[in-house]
């Protein structure tokens, strides 16, 4: 158990790679036209950390040495790749059609983990659902994003 709680930081910053390597310039997303609804630059910081590690303790949990979920698992790395690019692609290219595609198919392949662990373990799919429904504002958003500019 204490080896699973310490595996959780490492998670949570394997997480983070993508943003050291394309740093978020706050200047770009506050330049840009937004829909009166987005919200300032630092609550997005504060929500994916918080997603971040609400789905480290559902990957240390669920997955499991004697019942190994393949699914699972290869949705998750192909979610961690599409949302790798994100900050690259919106923040440093600022190509908004494509950041709004990988906001939608951050959605898609992750609602695929939460329907697939919903079936194998109801409660800790419930830990996904705060990425789902930060997704679903982001996916929005990027649309009008890209829409507005």
């Amino acid at each position: 158990m204490l080896k699973k709680i310490l595996l959780i930081p490492v998670i949570v910053l394997l997480y983070y790679i993508p943003g050291f390597i394309f740093k978020s310039n706050p200047d770009f997303y506050n330049s840009i036209n937004l829909p009166k609804y987005a919200p300032p630059a630092y609550v997005f910081g504060i929500a994916w950390g918080s997603i971040y590690l609400l789905l480290s303790i559902f990957i240390v949990f669920y997955f499991k040495k004697d019942d190994f979920d393949k699914v699972a698992s290869i949705l998750l790395i192909i979610n961690y790749f599409i949302m790798f690019f994100f900050n690259k692609v919106f923040f440093l290219e600022h190509l908004l059609y494509w950041s709004f595609v990988i906001s939608l198919f951050s959605f898609v392949t992750m609602l695929l983990v939460y329907f697939n662990a919903l079936v194998t373990n109801r409660k800790l799919s419930t830990l996904l659902v705060p990425y789902l429904l930060w997704t679903v504002f982001a996916t929005v958003l990027m649309a009008n994003i890209y829409l507005i500019n």
